[in-house]
């Protein structure tokens, strides 16, 4: 059985993959408007796609290995705190130096973001018994989905009503 305790800590990092996942997530669809407004060329929107993925490869196993020597909380701070500020810093560094400074910052985000994960996983083996540990991931994993699931439908909403079913289903 899962204590009141163990059940707030898995809310806590299940808020943390949410928000991590979700800045990671709407990336892609503003930048389709970001791209547009600087007028960015396809392959220069790609780069800047890709670079989030860069950094989040580079770090799994590094992250994993800090995880482990100085606990999952330190670098999960470290990934919301990178995470927030790089969103609010991205309009200004799109406008002041185009689309490397939006590679820049999202191949930052996403360096920090790689050890989230393993950070997760070591908070996870920390805070709860072996026999818990399928249960808690389970309905981590299960929820994040849920909600990502969730947030796409909405976004496919919204551009229905701002372009248009005919357009948004590249009928016209």
């Amino acid at each position: 059985m899962i204590s009141a305790d163990a059940k707030l800590q898995c809310c806590l990092l299940l808020g943390t993959r949410m928000v991590v996942q979700g800045v990671r997530l709407a990336w892609v669809p503003l930048l389709v408007y970001i791209s547009s407004e600087l007028e960015m060329g396809t392959l220069a929107t790609g780069s800047v796609m890709s670079s989030f993925s860069l950094g989040y490869l580079s770090t799994q196993v590094v992250g994993g290995m800090l995880a482990d020597r100085y606990g999952g909380k330190p670098l999960q701070e470290l990934t919301m705190f990178v995470m927030s500020l790089g969103m609010l810093i991205a309009p200004h560094t799109a406008h002041l130096f185009g689309s490397s400074g939006l590679w820049v910052i999202y191949f930052l985000m996403g360096l920090f973001a790689g050890p989230q994960h393993p950070a997760y996983n070591s908070m996870a083996a920390a805070w709860f018994a072996q026999e818990d540990l399928g249960k808690v991931s389970s309905i981590v994993k299960l929820v994040q989905w849920l909600v990502i699931w969730l947030r796409l439908w909405l976004v496919l909403q919204w551009l229905q009503v701002m372009a248009g079913v005919r357009h948004f289903m590249c009928l016209e």
